[in-house]
């Protein structure tokens, strides 16, 4: 790191007017600001190249395991959910087709109760195929 130079110190700068004095002190602000963004930038710098370097030793150390590759994690897709479902008006499932379509029926059998329990009563006769 560099160091961050003072180029005059409040006490040395006592026999100089009051508005010398403050315009001194923003000129070493303004150098000392400057030395600061340099050094972000080195370090933004630095964090890239090494965050890179970790992903790299990352991906080695897996083909060394015989790991698997990092999953692609993909965006969500709950908000484009709601439009794709207004956009078809079936459900889903819908599509597939009737296994009753291509049915033929064989033979009809009516089917007679022999004993009918207590308390029963008749709500008529229900038609159903058996496949």
């Amino acid at each position: 790191m560099t160091e961050i130079p003072v180029l005059a110190t409040l006490d040395e700068t006592t026999d100089l007017p009051e508005e010398e004095r403050l315009r001194l002190f923003v000129q070493q602000q303004q150098a000392i600001i400057g030395l600061l963004a340099q050094q972000n930038q080195a370090l933004e710098k630095q964090l890239k190249e090494l965050t890179e370097r970790i992903s790299q030793l990352e991906e080695e150390l897996r083909q060394k395991k015989k790991l698997s590759k990092k999953p692609q994690l993909k965006a969500s897709k709950l908000n484009q959910g709601i439009e794709s479902q207004q956009q078809s008006s079936k459900r889903p499932g819908s599509a597939h087709s009737s296994k009753k379509q291509g049915f033929v029926v064989n033979e009809e059998r009516k089917i007679d109760l022999e004993e009918l329990p207590e308390g029963a009563r008749f709500n008529g006769y229900r038609e159903y195929d058996v496949l």
